[in-house]
């Protein structure tokens, strides 16, 4: 997704030994770049058309890591406490949970080791990887798909598809869309942001809950915002009790998963019963190419082997 100024301001948490090499990428490379991606003592990488290629000092790109930028152990924690504003503590709950957000809704994905306690992570020490994931604009397609989702009038929604396939960036659109006076009309849009990536993106009327867990996010969204619309990113099996709370209460929700096919979606089993009684009605399914249009299918049909499209 296109974001001119995405990649500077990502740039803006890098070293400058890093930052100077990624700052001699010609325009139209930086345009494309969706991922940095920096790994302790390999070659710095960057994520263009869904290809991973490798940074030269130059600027230029090659699809071979010699002679590449290295990323040492020092530029790798340097980045790290940049992106946490300084302070590793103040970041530590997003750290368990494997990312950072950084200004801009841009995202820093973390890999170290982590130390457990009963299944559940209680600290993560010595990062070994950074996958800075750049925000993208609204594509022209959010307008189209507003149409596609909502044109008949508000319904339960779901935007479907793989990693880097623009699910966040649509939703971000469409939350802006039905905020700023979407046919003449500002639609009240509540949106649990739990990892900080929706930020800005509402229009005059939307509400962004940003930090809350997802599934307490939505339930106080209908308690206290009377939303027309529910909105959050990247559903999972712990939140469909929250979704079908929300339904119960006569809210429509617009969610985006991860998933690349109709058979993906069928196999997940906590999710039938959210598609079978109608939480959602139409579920757009993104291919794996940013900026493609999605596919929009009625979710009743989506449950059989035959599938119809709506458009």
């Amino acid at each position: 997704m296109d974001n001119p100024k995405g990649y500077a301001q990502v740039l803006s948490f890098l070293p400058p030994q890093l930052r100077e090499s990624l700052s001699r990428l010609p325009e139209q490379k930086r345009r494309q770049v969706t991922e940095i991606r920096l790994r302790q003592g390999k070659t710095l990488c960057l994520t263009l058309g869904g290809g991973s290629f490798f940074l030269q000092p130059s600027g230029q790109l090659s699809p071979s890591p010699a002679g590449g930028v290295q990323v040492t152990g020092s530029l790798l924690q340097e980045t790290l406490l940049s992106c946490c504003g300084r302070s590793l503590h103040s970041c530590a709950d997003q750290l368990r949970q494997g990312f950072v957000t950084l200004p801009g809704g841009h995202r820093a994905g973390v890999a170290g080791t982590a130390r457990t306690e009963g299944g559940q992570v209680l600290s993560v020490h010595g990062i070994t990887s950074l996958n800075i994931r750049i925000a993208g604009a609204a594509p022209d397609g959010a307008a189209l798909l507003t149409e596609k989702l909502f044109g008949g009038g508000l319904c339960g929604a779901l935007i479907a598809g793989p990693p880097l396939s623009g699910k966040t960036t649509l939703l971000k659109g469409i939350i802006g869309s039905l905020s700023g006076g979407w046919r003449g009309q500002y639609l009240r849009v509540a949106a649990a942001d739990e990892r900080g990536e929706l930020t800005g993106c509402g229009g005059e009327t939307a509400d962004i809950l940003t930090g809350y867990p997802k599934a307490y996010a939505l339930e106080l969204a209908v308690r206290s915002l009377s939303p027309q619309l529910l909105c959050c990113d990247e559903l999972a099996a712990g939140e469909a009790e929250a979704v079908l709370t929300a339904m119960n209460a006569g809210v429509p929700l617009l969610c985006t998963i991860h998933a690349s096919s109709p058979e993906e979606l069928r196999r997940r089993r906590w999710l039938r019963p959210l598609l079978d009684g109608g939480v959602f009605d139409r579920v757009a399914l993104l291919s794996g190419c940013p900026g493609c249009p999605a596919r929009v299918f009625r979710a009743a049909e989506l449950l059989q082997e035959g599938l119809s499209c709506c458009g």
